[in-house]
């Protein structure tokens, strides 16, 4: 039987290491969404950020793939470090990290209350898509 390489981890990051694209003015057609971005940022501000973002690893750099808006707010808040879960599917994870095998160990880590959250179906999806490509590229 092949051993089963884990790419994904959970980690933290420093928002302000990761390139975001900056917003806009806000538009006519951008008020609700405008809303939405600002109720998130007093959330953040009054409690901090609840569930990690998903990030993934390509050839060792790592991009946002969920959450962007809270890396943004984090970083303009000047948090030092938020939760992030990076994982790869073409190499190892460069980032320090509690390595992730299966799904309760998100639980573990996050609690239950992240399951539903859309970062959770993002985390399903990329410990699926890991698991499948690594445990392909491996002989037995």
């Amino acid at each position: 039987m092949a051993e089963m390489i884990h790419d994904v981890y959970a980690t933290k990051i420093n928002p302000s290491n990761y390139n975001r694209i900056p917003f806009k003015k806000r538009s006519s057609d951008q008020g609700r969404i405008y809303i939405k971005f600002m109720n998130l940022y007093r959330d953040i501000e009054k409690n901090g950020i609840k569930y990690p973002v998903l990030m993934e690893s390509v050839k060792g750099k790592a991009y946002v793939t969920i959450g962007m808006q809270r890396v943004a707010i984090a970083d303009e808040l000047k948090l030092d470090s938020i939760e992030a879960v990076v994982y790869s599917t073409n190499g190892k994870v460069n980032l320090n990290g509690v390595p992730i095998k299966e799904l309760n160990d998100i639980v573990k880590i996050y609690g239950e209350s992240i399951i539903g959250e859309p970062v959770f179906l993002g985390i399903i999806n990329a410990i699926t898509r890991t698991h499948k490509h690594n445990s392909s590229s491996i002989g037995d």
